[in-house]
């Protein structure tokens, strides 16, 4: 399973920390601010605002859930775009 996540605030630094698989069986891509987690999410040089960015990496990397924190990438229409692309899931909060 590929995971993004969208946001460098506490709620997303936990949900990286909380999808994080033993196993190895999850790729994980956050946010570059995140770098406080080295070793456990790979980290992505993107604004959190920067929609088409965004989507372009999010079906390069096939993506099967991405997680969006940030007010920011709601105003600009985050979820819109991944919806209209038909990337598998989506959680924001």
């Amino acid at each position: 399973m590929n995971i993004l996540v969208i946001g460098s605030g506490g709620r997303e630094h936990r949900c990286v920390g909380r999808s994080n698989n033993p196993q190895g069986q999850t790729a994980l891509f956050a946010h570059l601010a995140m770098a406080a987690s080295p070793g456990i999410a790979e980290c992505v040089d993107i604004k959190v605002d920067d929609v088409e960015l965004l989507l372009q990496f999010a079906l390069r990397k096939q993506i099967d859930l991405t997680i969006v924190g940030p007010e920011a990438s709601l105003v600009v229409g985050i979820v819109d775009a991944i919806r209209s692309k038909r990337i598998k899931d989506l959680w924001a909060f």
